[in-house]
């Protein structure tokens, strides 16, 4: 019995306070304790502290002045010794943070959140079987998610990850914009096949990008919807060193290593990303464009969804979602992004949702 923190158990009746054992070892240690903030934490929820409810408390005390952030707490240290928060959850091999812990400026972050965690992530504990499907429970269909709020406004979504990331099939040194491309028409198709009807291709970041270029070369795609995208594919080779683009080019390939294992990247993906630098494609699109992009996006600027709405021939509409980050992490912003969409949706395919 007693006051001092730790992890609250109910029995009969009475709460006990159960401390872990001091030569406990957390099996996935959480970034808060990594960081010394909290003497012992597990990590329950993959890593993701985006979609945890832990360091949403954690976050709010720090608001409230009642303690530390993680990141202030690793500010402290010495130079060696500021890695990283992907390093301090493991989900990579040490790296030192450049960026001060400023995470949403970090395109290193971004490019692994996008890309990477897909390929190196860890499957949810739980996955059943509905409808034929095998769907992580709680896992991406949590309350306030984007595109689980479309689907509340009355319309079917598919959601896939590109060749080589995630569950898909292919290897992803066999990966390019162009093979992005594919997958996206393949997707379509595969959705007209089972009497969908027309379609709207929606997509974020690099694959804002990618249906930008596919959505021509499917005659039912009836709009496109870009999220914090940049205007053409080859944007996102400023997220690689010179040296490393120099390295493929002249080699072949270059190998990156994520999370203890090594990717190949090959030379035909950075000069696929060549072939992508024009926005010709926007302007001969033919079909309603919408863009949607936060103003407090560090990753990817707002300047390029401008560029994207200026190619763009009418009709064409634009929403800047005040504040709202790259990967649309607050609730209140994923809400209106997909508020926006839905209402263009509403709007170019009236006369399919009858």
């Amino acid at each position: 019995m007693g006051t001092e923190p730790g992890i609250n158990a109910v029995l009969g009746g009475q709460v006990w306070v159960v401390k872990p054992d001091k030569q406990a070892q957390a099996a996935n240690p959480c970034l808060w304790m990594q960081a010394g903030v909290v003497e012992f934490k597990n990590c329950n929820n993959f890593g993701d502290c985006t979609t945890c409810k832990y360091d949403l408390g954690m976050r709010k005390k720090v608001e409230q002045g009642k303690q530390i952030s993680w990141q202030d707490a690793m500010r402290k240290r010495g130079g060696l010794e500021r890695i990283c928060r992907h390093s301090l959850t493991h989900r990579i091999e040490k790296r030192s943070c450049a960026y001060d812990y400023a995470c949403s400026t970090c395109e290193f972050d971004q490019f692994f959140e996008d890309v990477w965690s897909a390929k190196t992530k860890t499957l949810p504990h739980e996955v059943q079987t509905v409808k034929g499907f095998r769907v992580p429970m709680g896992y991406y269909f949590h309350n306030g998610h984007t595109w689980g709020r479309i689907e509340s406004g009355g319309y079917a979504v598919l959601r896939f990850d590109f060749t080589g990331l995630g569950e898909s099939e292919g290897e992803f040194t066999d990966a390019s914009v162009t093979t992005y491309v594919g997958d996206l028409e393949a997707a379509a198709r595969y959705m007209l096949q089972r009497g969908f009807g027309s379609c709207v291709m929606v997509g974020h970041s690099l694959g804002g990008a990618a249906v930008l270029l596919a959505a021509k070369n499917v005659a039912q795609v009836r709009a496109v919807a870009t999220v914090a995208a940049p205007a053409t594919a080859d944007h996102v080779r400023n997220l690689f060193s010179a040296e490393h683009v120099d390295e493929a080019l002249n080699t072949g390939g270059v190998e990156v290593n994520i999370a203890g294992r090594t990717f190949p990247i090959s030379a035909e993906f950075f000069r696929d990303l060549e072939r992508h630098s024009s926005l010709d494609h926007i302007a001969s699109l033919g079909r309603p464009v919408l863009v949607v992009h936060g103003t407090g996006d560090r990753i990817v600027a707002i300047t390029e969804s401008e560029r994207i709405f200026a190619a763009a021939e009418q009709p064409r509409w634009f929403a800047a979602i005040p504040d709202a980050d790259h990967l649309f992490t607050n609730p209140v912003h994923a809400d209106k992004a997909a508020g926006v969409i839905v209402s263009f949706l509403d709007a170019v395919l009236a006369e399919s949702k009858r």
